[in-house]
């Protein structure tokens, strides 16, 4: 996918994050790269909790059901719904070793081209939002079992110094520091250079780089045979994409 490709069209919303209104409501406005915006209203007249929808995305397709609740404290919850052609495709992979594969991925959340994952908070304090979800396995037959899971990381904090408060959000913004929109190939290649220097941020505190908002989602999908004593993978897969970070 190219840069082009992950064009939304959407104009960027600000100022970034979940902000006290002059009249005591909020305003809250998120955007992680082209594939998301989203921008919500909370009055002190209303009632305690709003609820919204937001999205965006043409190749990478990210849609997420919103609670806001200003009381007894200000508090963002999101359910995310990544829709990839990805999916689509593992899941005909999935079809060839696994009698009714549909229903048994309907039942982890994937439908067609969408992974529905899990209700997860955002982080207010460093303006970003995480969520994993499994590995879920299910028993297919005999010892067979079918493993499926995804992450999803999101910093929607304006252009400024890079994340150094944890290792985890340091790796994954190195990541998408040093590398263009899109599928992020020869991911395995990369992960330890970025881990490297994702624990050197920290450990040192340090101010390394500027970027903007990103987002990077990672789909697993496996075939495992579980025995007694251990278990044997038959066949996995990964993909991760990466959208802004400019």
């Amino acid at each position: 996918m190219e840069r082009a490709a992950l064009e939304t069209g959407a104009g960027l919303c600000a100022p970034p994050g979940v902000l006290p209104t002059p009249t005591g409501g909020y305003k809250i406005c998120l955007y992680a790269g082209p594939v998301f915006e989203c921008e919500i209203s909370w009055d002190p007249y209303e009632a305690g909790c709003v609820e919204s929808s937001c999205g965006g995305g043409l190749v990478v397709k990210l849609v997420a059901a919103a609670k806001f609740c200003a009381f007894p404290s200000a508090n963002l919850q999101m359910e995310l719904k990544l829709c990839v052609d990805v999916v689509s495709d593992i899941l005909n992979v999935i079809g060839r070793y696994v009698p009714g594969a549909e229903g048994l991925m309907n039942s982890f959340g994937i439908y067609s081209g969408c992974y529905r994952l899990a209700w997860a908070q955002y982080d207010i304090a460093q303006n970003r939002f995480q969520v994993m979800v499994g590995p879920h396995k299910h028993s297919l037959f005999f010892n067979f079992k079918c493993v499926a899971g995804a992450k999803a990381y999101m910093r929607f904090k304006g252009r400024s110094c890079n994340y150094n408060d944890d290792q985890t959000w340091a790796m994954y913004e190195d990541l998408a520091r040093t590398n263009s929109p899109g599928m992020i190939h020869n991911y395995n290649g990369k992960f330890f250079p970025a881990l490297i220097n994702g624990i050197t941020n920290v450990a040192t505190k340090r101010c390394a780089y500027h970027i903007s908002q990103w987002a990077i989602f990672e789909i697993t999908f496996g075939l495992e045979l579980d025995w007694w004593f251990t278990t044997s993978d038959i066949w996995s897969t990964a993909a991760h994409f990466l959208a802004g970070g400019d």
